[in-house]
């Protein structure tokens, strides 16, 4: 009997350690690297985004805001939280509504999958028949994208609403690929970035105290430097991956 509850208390010590070091895991920084603050301190930053000369922009969310609607009763333009394609001449078209609240969107280096980030249950009307929708998704799913722009879906790469049951099930915010194909997302729950491979598995994770909301990779020379905003900071790393951007070749 006691040689069975200590291999039981070897395993749970197991299965524990396996899960701290998933989230203290420092394989993705490069050599000598580690988180540094570059701005501060605003209300809810979003959205960075690197421009071709180097600078990084980002949004400071400061009060209600007009599509998508997430919060708030302002009247919006679309008729339902979906992804979208804008066409050169200006012209919206809507791929999809199978997804309860998407969020983040990035391509993979091949430019055939598209990825998305849903963040829950949609709270706008639904379209009419025959458009799909879901009611509610904390995941990322994978979709093939053919050469007219449209969508298939293909699968859910990662379900975070899956065990039930665990205080951080719910979905993720920002997403970027690297030139490996690798997923990195933001993580509000776990207050970290999180890093997939293509067919979902965890790869590791980067811990940003204040919470993670949306990420970016430099370009050219920094494409190395991966941009973070916190809930009120901006931060940066070099990570021992580099980002991919579709209009570099």
């Amino acid at each position: 009997m006691r040689s069975r509850v200590a291999a039981r208390a070897v395993v749970a010590l197991c299965v524990l350690a396996q899960a701290l070091s998933a989230q203290a895991d420092t394989s993705l920084v490069a050599p000598g690297s580690r988180l540094e603050k570059v701005w501060c301190c605003g209300v809810f930053l979003e959205g960075p985004a690197a421009a071709p000369d180097g600078t990084i922009y980002f949004t400071d969310v400061t009060g209600s805001h007009s599509d998508p609607r997430y919060i708030g009763d302002e009247p919006i333009e679309q008729p339902v939280l979906g992804v979208y394609r804008v066409d050169p001449d200006g012209s919206p078209h809507l791929l999809t509504a199978d997804l309860g609240k998407p969020n983040g969107v990035a391509l993979s280096p091949d430019e055939k999958t598209l990825y998305v980030a849903s963040v829950g249950k949609s709270e706008t009307a639904p379209l009419p028949e025959p458009v799909p929708t879901r009611s509610a998704l904390e995941a990322i799913t994978a979709y093939d994208l053919h050469e007219d722009g449209s969508l298939t879906f293909r699968k859910t790469l990662v379900d975070f609403m899956a065990p039930r049951g665990k205080p951080e099930t719910n979905g993720p915010d920002g997403i970027d690929t690297d030139t490996s194909g690798n997923i990195w997302a933001t993580q509000g729950n776990w207050k970290a970035v999180v890093v997939f491979d293509p067919d979902g598995n965890e790869l590791g994770r980067i811990e940003l105290p204040e919470g993670a909301a949306n990420l970016e990779f430099g370009r050219g020379a920094e494409a190395d430097w991966l941009y973070i905003t916190g809930r009120t900071g901006l931060y940066r790393v070099r990570v021992k991956a580099r980002g991919w951007h579709a209009a570099e070749r």
